[in-house]
C-alpha cells in the first residue's frame, strides 16, 4: 500500500510494479480524490480536469465551486456573452441554478461554457477561480426570464436540503492552472503529490504509468482506452442477459441511459469497440456501436420496454433486461390506483396563489377519467378535499391488489429559486418501477410544455424513499407535475388543457410500459 498526499489531503492506495518500478496507478489517485481525467485522443497526453460542484447565477452574482482551481475566459459577441471555464467538467451531480436567459454546456472535453443570450454592458471576471469563490458581475442589460438548464437545477420539495445527487468530494486549495497534463512517458505521481509505499503487487501493471502503445497494442481510438472484445446475448424466460468482455476490466464504471423506453444505451467511459457479432434474441432486435469522443456507446433496440440492471465483475459486464409482469399486456382490465397528493388540512405546497392539494385533485380526477375511458378499473385514494394518511394510501392499493400505482404531486423549492419542470420518481433501485417511470416521463415531456428534469430514485430525497412507493406492493411512481414556486410553471399548471395533457401522457406511458399497442 502507499500513502498518497495531494494538496493537503491523503489516501491509502494499492501499488503496482511497472518496468521494475513501484508505482501507484494514476487513475487510482484521481478516483481517490474525485478528479476527472482522460487521454487526449491521438496523443500520448493524459489530461486532468476539475469537476464543477455548483454553478449558481442569481441576483447579478456568479458563484462557481470546483474541486480544483479553474480558469475563466470571457467571449463577447454583438448578441451574447459567453464565459468559458477551462480545466473543468460538468458532472451529473453538478448543482445548477441559473437565472436570466442562460444556458450551460460542456463544449469540449475540458471546457464548460455559460452563455448569456444578451451582451452584458460590463463584465468583471478574475484571471483564475479558486475553489469556493464567489464574485459579482453586472447583468443589468440581461433579461431575467427563468432559464432551463440541461440538468436538474434543484432537488424537489420533499426535502430539498437533503437530496442526494452524485456526491462530490470537498474542494482542495491550489494554484490556478490549465488542465494538469501527464505525458504517458513521464513517471509522475501527481501534481503536488508524494507517494510513500510499502506493500507491492508485482504481477500487475499500473494504469497510470503507461508508455505509448507499441505496434502490437490494439487500441484504435487512443492510448489507455479499454477495448471491448466480445459480447453475448442469452434469453431465459422473462430475463435477457447481455454480457460484454473487456480484458482490461472497467476502471471507469459504465452507465445506462435510455433515450427512449425501447432503446437502451450503455456508455463505456474511455473505451472503444469494433462491431461485435450479436446473437439473435427475442427481446433485443438490434445492436449498434459508435464512438462519442473517447467513450464507446453500445445501443440496444428492444422488442418492447424492459427493466434494466447493470453489474460489473472484473472483465465482465452484465446487463440484465427484465420483462415486466403485465398479464395480457392490455390497459383495459388493469386495476390502477390514482393518488392525488395531500388533501383536507394538509394543503401541500402553496405558492403563486395556488395550493398543491387543489391541483393534484384536478389532475388526478382527469387522469382517472382518461384511464376509465380505456377500460381500466380506476381507484382514487381521494375524490374530494379530504385528508388520507400516507399509510392508508398504500393500504388502499394493496387491499385492492392494484396492478399499478400513480401518485400525483406538485413540487416546490425556495422562493428565490428558478427551478421548474417535471420529475417522475420510482422507489429505490427497483428496475421495473424505474422502467414505469421512464415510460411515463417520456410521454409527459412531449406534452406538458414544461422542462423535463427526468427520472429520479426516491432515495435521492430520503434514504428509505417515499412512504407511498415503499409500502405499495405493485409498480408505482410519484409524478411531480411542476413547481408551484415558479410562476411560469403555475401559469401552465392551472390550465385545463395541462390537466388533459398530463392525463393523456399517463395513459400513453402506461400503454408503452404494458406493450399495449
Amino acid at each position: 500500500m502507499a500513502t498518497v498526499k495531494f494538496m493537503g489531503r491523503q489516501a491509502r492506495l494499492g501499488m503496482r510494479v511497472f518496468a521494475g518500478t513501484n508505482a501507484v496507478p494514476l487513475t487510482s489517485v484521481l478516483d481517490a480524490f474525485g478528479i476527472e481525467g482522460s487521454w487526449r485522443r491521438g496523443t500520448n497526453v493524459y489530461a486532468v480536469y476539475s469537476p464543477l460542484q455548483t454553478v449558481i447565477l442569481e441576483k447579478n452574482r456568479l458563484q462557481i465551486n470546483s474541486l480544483l482551481p479553474v480558469k475563466p475566459k470571457v467571449i463577447q459577441t454583438a448578441e451574447r456573452t459567453m464565459i468559458e471555464i477551462s480545466g473543468a467538467r460538468l458532472m451529473p451531480g453538478t448543482g445548477l441554478r441559473l437565472e436570466g436567459r442562460t444556458k450551460i454546456q460542456q463544449v469540449a472535453d475540458g471546457t464548460v461554457r455559460i452563455t448569456l443570450e444578451q451582451r452584458s454592458p460590463s463584465l468583471s471576471i478574475p484571471d483564475s477561480i479558486e475553489p469556493n469563490t464567489t464574485y459579482s458581475m453586472d447583468l443589468s442589460g440581461i433579461d431575467a426570464e427563468p432559464s432551463v438548464s440541461t440538468q436538474p437545477a434543484n432537488p424537489p420539495k420533499l426535502n430539498p436540503s437533503t437530496a442526494k445527487p452524485n456526491p462530490t468530494p470537498k474542494p482542495v486549495a491550489g494554484k490556478a492552472a490549465d488542465p494538469i497534463i501527464v505525458p504517458s512517458t513521464q513517471k509522475n505521481n501527481g501534481a503536488g503529490g508524494t507517494v510513500q509505499g510499502d506493500d507491492v503487487d508485482e504481477n500487475e501493471v499500473p494504469a497510470g504509468m503507461v508508455t505509448p502503445p507499441t505496434n502490437n497494442t490494439v487500441i484504435p481510438s487512443g492510448p489507455g482506452q479499454i477495448l471491448l472484445t466480445r459480447m453475448n446475448i442469452a434469453d431465459s424466460g422473462a430475463t435477457t442477459k447481455v454480457t460484454f468482455f473487456a480484458p482490461g476490466g472497467y476502471p471507469n464504471t459504465p452507465r445506462i441511459r435510455r433515450p427512449d423506453p425501447s432503446r437502451i444505451e450503455i456508455v463505456f467511459p474511455n473505451s472503444t469497440s469494433r462491431e461485435l457479432p450479436a446473437p439473435a434474441s427475442d427481446n433485443v432486435t438490434s445492436v449498434s456501436f459508435r464512438q462519442e469522443g473517447i467513450d464507446a456507446i453500445v445501443a440496444l433496440d428492444l422488442e418492447r420496454p424492459l427493466g434494466a440492471e447493470l453489474s460489473v465483475a472484473g472483465s465482465t459486464l452484465v446487463l440484465n433486461l427484465i420483462r415486466p409482469a403485465v398479464g395480457n399486456g392490455r390497459l383495459a382490465g388493469k386495476i390502477v390506483v390514482v393518488d392525488p397528493g395531500h388533501g383536507g388540512h394538509d394543503t401541500g405546497a402553496v405558492g403563486n396563489g395556488t395550493r398543491e392539494k387543489d391541483l393534484t385533485l384536478l389532475i388526478g380526477t382527469r387522469t382517472a377519467e382518461s384511464l376509465a375511458a380505456e377500460g381500466a378499473t380506476v381507484i382514487m385514494t381521494r375524490k374530494s378535499d379530504v385528508f388520507i394518511s400516507l399509510s392508508e394510501r398504500a393500504n388502499i392499493a394493496n387491499r385492492n391488489r392494484a396492478d399499478l400505482f400513480i401518485s400525483i404531486h406538485i413540487n416546490q423549492t425556495s422562493a428565490t429559486s428558478t427551478a421548474r419542470g417535471t420529475i417522475t420518481f420510482y422507489h429505490g433501485k427497483n428496475p421495473i418501477a424505474q422502467l414505469l417511470a421512464e415510460c411515463l416521463q417520456s410521454e409527459i415531456k412531449k406534452t406538458s410544455e414544461l422542462p423535463s428534469i427526468g427520472v429520479w430514485s426516491d432515495t435521492r430525497i430520503y434514504d428509505s424513499g417515499f412512504a407511498v412507493l415503499r409500502n405499495t406492493n405493485m409498480p408505482g411512481v410519484l409524478i411531480e407535475c411542476g413547481f408551484i414556486s415558479n410562476r411560469n410553471d403555475v401559469r401552465r399548471m392551472i390550465q385545463s388543457d395541462f390537466h388533459q395533457a398530463i392525463s393523456a401522457s399517463i395513459v400513453r406511458g402506461l400503454k408503452v410500459y404494458l406493450g399495449d399497442k
